[in-house]
This record gives structure tokens, C-alpha cells and sequence, in this order.
């Protein structure tokens, strides 16, 4: 898996699907290929460090972060913050 995800190969497909997290409603992203630290260094750049989705047991939830990554997949909060990053990586 980490050979997958670190591995530089073309991206053929942006899978996007819906996941809530804390009963907030995220707008997913899932790359087929593609090189992860390039997607994940342009999400840092454009919309902040991301959020925890397994936040440690002491974490008090202040508020549900903008943008996170889990499964193989990147969580935004704001619709549009996805769209911005399908534009990004589909040109």
C-alpha cells in the first residue's frame, strides 16, 4: 500500500464520494494513481494543515476542520474546497 500511494504513477480517476465525520458532512476525494505528497502539499498550500480525523482521547473538538486525509482519500468540508481540488488535478 504505501508503495501505491507514494509510487508516481498517472492519475487515471478522482473517485468522489460523501463521508460524515462527527455528524458533519465531508465531500471525499480518492485518487487512482497520482502522486500523493504532490496532492497533499498543494491541500497544505491552499486550504491550511489539515485536521485529525482519530483525534487523540483528550482532544476536545473545537470545530470540524476544513480539510482531512483518511483511507486513502481526501475529506473537505466545504464543497467547494473539493471542486477546487478536482480542477486542480483533473487539468
Amino acid at each position: 500500500m504505501f508503495e501505491d500511494i507514494f509510487k508516481h504513477r498517472p492519475l487515471t480517476d478522482l473517485i468522489l464520494t460523501e463521508g460524515k465525520v462527527h455528524g458533519a458532512r465531508y465531500y471525499c476525494v480518492q485518487p487512482e494513481g497520482g502522486h500523493w505528497p504532490d496532492m497533499e502539499a498543494w491541500c497544505v498550500q491552499t486550504f491550511g494543515e489539515p485536521g485529525e480525523i482519530w483525534p487523540n482521547q483528550d482532544f476536545v473538538w473545537p470545530e470540524v476542520p476544513r480539510w482531512m486525509q483518511n483511507n486513502r482519500k481526501f475529506w473537505f468540508r466545504n464543497e467547494k474546497d473539493r471542486d477546487w481540488f478536482i480542477i486542480r488535478w483533473r487539468s
